[in-house]
């Protein structure tokens, strides 16, 4: 039983484990605990793994009056979570983080239901760290987070990327898009639920930006506005299928800091412009990389369009540097056999 949603962060790195798992095991069955509302049950479904919505309360710290409820609503989403388990009596309960993985990995504890709980990001997320506690066995993609954890049951492993991710044709994303092979391609990653500021940032530069290269500018589901017809800006909302050819295509890539895009540009030794969610826990993840010089870390109050341009045009210029870069990314951030690790681990605590 995978569990995790909300945004596509929590969803990534398990259907890398699955995909893995698959392999080494045909025979084995999933099924997916996410929520209600978010984006992941469109890929949970391409997967042919079968969804269970449950909701579950987050706390929101912009509305503290509401937390009063948190307990009654808590109670009620692991009363739905018993009903969830005995449906599908699973072996072993996964979870990336996400609220909507805490009544459920704390049912599981209390039923004797051996859990996994992985952390991506370098910053330990609350849900995290309350599910740790029920944990059978932690795992964290960055070495300075496994202080955050208990020392007894944590490992260093990285973070799982899809093995398919690196198997895509440049051919076919062209034919795909309409696009110019002989141009160098921009992938503009605007994250799962889209990123406003990003997605404006870009539409704002792009009639200048595809004087010398395509845009491929992937905005989040829902988050597609009315854009003039620029010859040379494709924007998209979602691709579900045939994301590895959209890698395989990108020359460069600028995007947010959510960990399952970081750990596929890592495995694909992408160069690429990162800009943080402001006053988030994705500005720890950048800490890291601009300690290693494994990307160029911008700050969104101090980029412009025209700066967020011009250092676009400095990495099309620079081949060396864009080489480095992927190198460094790779360097930092273990993804290789990862996700096959993960899988042998699981199985191993199953059996246990």
């Amino acid at each position: 039983m995978m569990t995790g949603g909300g945004t596509l962060g929590p969803v990534t790195p398990l259907l890398a484990v699955i995909e893995a798992w698959r392999r080494q095991d045909p025979t084995a069955l999933f099924v997916w605990v996410g929520t209600k509302s978010g984006h992941e049950r469109d890929v949970i479904a391409k997967q042919l793994i079968p969804f269970h919505g449950l909701r579950a309360p987050k706390l929101d710290r912009h509305a503290p009056l509401k937390w009063a409820l948190i307990p009654f609503q808590l109670l009620w989403a692991m009363k739905i979570a018993v009903d969830l388990i005995r449906l599908e009596r699973p072996d072993v309960v996964v979870t990336a983080g996400g609220y909507v993985s805490l009544p459920l990995v704390w049912t599981a504890r209390l039923l004797g239901i051996p859990v996994w709980v992985h952390q991506q990001d370098v910053r330990a997320g609350l849900a995290n760290l309350l599910m740790a506690p029920a944990a059978s066995k932690v795992s964290v993609a960055w070495i300075k987070t496994m202080r955050k954890f208990p020392a007894s049951k944590t490992i260093h492993v990285g973070n799982p990327v899809r093995p398919s991710i690196s198997g895509g044709s440049r051919v076919k994303a062209v034919a795909r898009f309409g696009l110019d092979l002989l141009k160098p391609t921009v992938l503009i990653l605007g994250g799962g639920t889209g990123s406003m500021w990003l997605n404006e940032t870009i539409a704002r530069l792009a009639p200048d930006l595809v004087h010398r290269a395509n845009i491929l500018h992937l905005t989040g589901k829902g988050k597609r506005s009315p854009a003039d017809e620029v010859a040379g800006y494709t924007v998209v909302d979602l691709i579900v299928d045939g994301m590895a050819d959209v890698y395989a295509l990108a020359d460069v890539v600028v995007c947010r800091a959510g960990m399952g895009t970081i750990s596929e540009l890592s495995a694909l030794r992408k160069p690429a412009i990162i800009i943080p969610i402001p006053a988030s826990h994705q500005e720890d993840n950048t800490a890291v990389l601009a300690e290693l010089d494994a990307a160029v870390i911008m700050d969104q109050p101090a980029t412009t369009p025209q700066i967020l341009l011009q250092t676009i045009n400095g990495l099309l210029d620079d081949e060396d540097s864009r080489h480095k870069l992927g190198l460094r990314l790779r360097a930092a951030l273990p993804t290789d056999g990862v996700a096959e690790r993960l899988a042998r681990l699981i199985q191993s605590l199953v059996k246990q």
